[in-house]
């Protein structure tokens, strides 16, 4: 059912949104270079069961649900260092629902890059 139901979206006639563009995406992921060492955050909602369609019976629901969390964490250890932060009771919309789960982890990732700079 997801097959098909992503396959009536990839390739729309008025692309408005990510995943009206989901095509062009893995073909730039596939040619990307190696992911470069910076400190990074992955956010993940630990309610994704909202943005799923209810066609889905409820144990189809939770297995896609750890699937994408377990996807987030493969994402998480492609480079040392990276951190995993799942966002209790928000939606696909953390920056609008929680915005300070998003901001608080740039302000720490710019102190720590200020701290690892050598003083000129």
């Amino acid at each position: 059912m997801l097959q098909e139901m992503a396959s009536k979206t990839s390739h729309p006639e008025n692309p408005q949104n990510e995943a009206d563009y989901r095509k062009e995406t893995i073909e730039q992921l596939r040619n990307s270079a190696p992911l470069p060492r910076i400190p990074y955050v992955v956010l993940t909602s630990g309610d994704r069961s909202k943005a799923l369609p209810p066609i889905f019976s409820e144990q189809a629901r939770k297995d896609l649900i750890m699937l994408g969390i377990d996807l987030q964490r493969r994402l998480v250890d492609l480079i040392p260092g990276g951190k995993h932060i799942i966002a209790e009771g928000v939606g696909h919309n953390i920056h609008v629902e929680k915005p300070a789960i998003l901001v608080d982890p740039i302000v720490e990732m710019i102190n720590k890059m200020n701290a690892s700079r050598p003083i000129q």
